[in-house]
């Protein structure tokens, strides 16, 4: 979601000129604004909407099971296991510093 409005408001993009070049989107983009975000598929807007608008990346990275030491769930299936660092300005000219250093 945080995509989409990141595209909503950038300069020169139009809803109406994405769905006339990728009229397919249609319901996956009525679906994102709506809120039905998990929906699968919703997400396969964002490639052709780099076309008409700069896309951030997201702010998590998968990272395999492996990593965080786990070995699956009760059933057996191997779990997802999701990582977040978010980056603040006083961070970044701190990790900036220690780099030159």
């Amino acid at each position: 979601m945080r995509k989409l409005v990141h595209a909503f408001y950038s300069d020169g993009f139009s809803f109406a000129k994405f769905l006339q070049k990728y009229p397919e989107h249609r319901v996956n983009i009525i679906n994102l604004l709506i809120g039905d975000v998990f929906r699968e598929g919703v997400d396969s807007v964002y490639g052709p909407m780099s076309e008409f608008a700069e896309i951030p990346p997201p702010l998590y990275e998968e990272l395999p099971v492996s990593v965080v030491g786990g070995n699956g769930s009760r059933d057996g299936e191997p779990q997802e296991a999701l990582s977040a660092q978010y980056l603040y300005y006083d961070d970044r000219a701190a990790s900036q510093e220690s780099k030159e250093s």
